[in-house]
């Protein structure tokens, strides 16, 4: 069994390197991450500029590749340049910040890397513990934080998956831990609208001319059964079951004509 790590915050991000230890106790394991921080790269992929791969020494003396690019050019360059085959599974993360709602979903590199999974066939889990700062989440090298349970919910859903494929209709698993759990059983949720406000400040630079930044608060409370009901109110672990068939099913013919 082989698997490909990757996630959106680096090649050298304390995440990465708690999934890739909990993944090699299952599978041969290879993993490909950015060289950089890539959150709220999305799906996107490096089309106009060329990409490099770097050997990256990690914390256990073995090989990382960094990628000079987003998660979905990470996954890419794993499948096409630096294994010889497919793996049975990719896992991104252990990203550093929770990854819920609908609006989330296109605009996390996390994700993104799971969708591009998804489009070759292989089974994907993106994995993602709670901040209570978001300082953290751009702190680059070595976080302090408690990957345990995130681990030890990954190498159960990775065993069940290697077993028994995916459940029908699911491309990927969405798996998010709260920082501090009342419990450590999973629950099945959908996903809530919206993670964040949105707002945008402006201010002045030193020539007077305006720039802004996009920012919002987290919506702490969501409908019962969201993941975010689940994650920031019922403190519960949640996961999440994706498919990337958008198509609707309503029929709009008699709407169209």
């Amino acid at each position: 069994m082989k698997a490909l790590i990757t996630n959106d915050d680096g090649i050298t991000s304390t995440g990465l390197f708690h999934s890739k230890t909990v993944m090699d106790t299952i599978t041969d394991t290879i993993a490909v991450a950015p060289v950089t921080q890539q959150s709220g790269a999305g799906h996107s992929i490096t089309l106009l500029d060329p990409l490099r791969i770097s050997e990256v020494k990690l914390n256990d003396g073995s090989i990382g590749y960094g990628i000079s690019g987003t998660p979905t050019d990470c996954v890419i360059m794993g499948l096409f340049e630096l294994m010889d085959e497919f793996p049975d599974i990719i896992v991104s993360g252990i990203n550093m910040g929770e990854n819920l709602s609908i609006a989330n979903l296109t605009t996390s590199g996390t994700l993104g890397a799971t969708f591009e999974a998804s489009k070759f066939g292989i089974p994907a889990i993106a994995v993602s513990l709670q901040l209570d700062s978001e300082e953290l989440k751009l702190k680059k090298g070595e976080v302090q934080l408690d990957f345990d349970l995130c681990g030890r919910l990954l190498k159960k859903l990775t065993k069940k998956v290697l077993d028994k494929g995916m459940p029908e209709n699911v491309n990927i698993l969405n798996l998010n831990v709260p920082l501090n759990p009342d419990t450590e059983k999973l629950k099945v949720t959908h996903l809530a609208k919206n993670m964040y406000t949105t707002d945008i400040e402006s201010r002045i630079d030193p020539s007077g001319r305006k720039y802004y930044w996009i920012y919002g608060e987290p919506i702490c409370d969501d409908l019962e059964g969201t993941d975010i009901h689940t994650i920031r109110s019922l403190h519960q672990p949640s996961i999440t079951p994706l498919n990337t068939n958008f198509t609707s099913k309503t029929d709009i013919n008699k709407w169209i004509d």
